[in-house]
């Protein structure tokens, strides 16, 4: 609808301006700026579900550029809008739990198994992060498919087609244009397969209109079981999961 497209469009010119601003007059602390950016990052995905264009989204980060460059930091307007958004800090560093469009799960506490995770069903195969080797790796969970001893993720090849596809086909890209992210380890005691840090990285880069297909096969080399899983928020709730949990929204300067 072009009323929504207009509304979150606005939405996302006004947290563009002012996330320049605030970072043109060293304004916010680093937990601050981080979840200013992740605002930002949720109008973004936002305005595009509504409609708005990439060629606008753009426009509006270069008009925010050029007010910034004649901005004065002292002016009062200015001061007030950035003490406005700080307010809104602390509650949400707080936060140790939520999810993202449309059922990204996200998590900061160390004891849950998945930092990220699709989706609540236990029984289903899905994607997500988990705590691996020291870090948080990107992660196929088998779950119901216990035959499952491969998998694989597919998703759009940028350098094939480095635009999303979004026809009334799906949001899936044409088999010619996917790209194949295979396990760069198996967990299979626990029924997961972990991918590399490329394989997140291509995910996160991805359009929040766009899906991705996981695969797992049985020990014959056959499709044990398959899942569309939208792309949606989940560059948001990887973020999320990253930021610091109750952290006080003026430290890590």
């Amino acid at each position: 609808a072009p009323a929504r497209a207009v509304d979150a469009l606005a939405i996302y010119e006004n947290r563009a301006a002012l996330a320049a601003a605030a970072q043109h007059c060293g304004a916010l602390s680093a937990n601050e700026a981080a979840a200013q950016a992740l605002g930002l990052l949720q109008a973004r995905h936002d305005a595009l579900r509504a409609g708005a264009s990439l060629a606008r989204l753009a426009a509006a980060d270069e008009n925010a550029a050029r007010r910034t460059a004649r901005l004065a930091c002292d002016a009062p307007e200015l001061q007030q809008s950035i003490a406005a958004l700080r307010q809104s800090f602390p509650a949400f560093l707080r936060q140790g739990r939520a999810v993202f469009a449309p059922d990204w799960r996200a998590s900061k506490y160390a004891r849950d198994v998945w930092a990220v995770r699709f989706g609540a069903d236990l029984q289903a195969p899905t994607l997500g992060l988990i705590a691996h080797r020291g870090g948080l790796s990107l992660a196929i969970d088998a779950n119901g498919a216990t035959r499952a001893v491969g998998a694989v993720l597919l998703t759009r090849n940028p350098s094939l087609q480095p635009a999303p596809i979004l026809s009334a086909a799906g949001p899936l890209p044409p088999a010619g244009f996917a790209a194949s992210a295979w396990p760069v380890a198996a967990i299979l005691d626990q029924g997961r397969f972990a991918l590399s840090d490329a394989a997140l990285a291509a995910l996160i880069a991805l359009d929040p209109r766009e899906a991705v297909l996981i695969r797992l096969f049985d020990r014959r080399g056959a499709i044990a079981a398959e899942r569309v899983i939208p792309v949606g928020d989940v560059a948001i709730a990887i973020r999320f999961a990253q930021l610091p949990l109750g952290a006080s929204a003026r430290n890590a300067n």
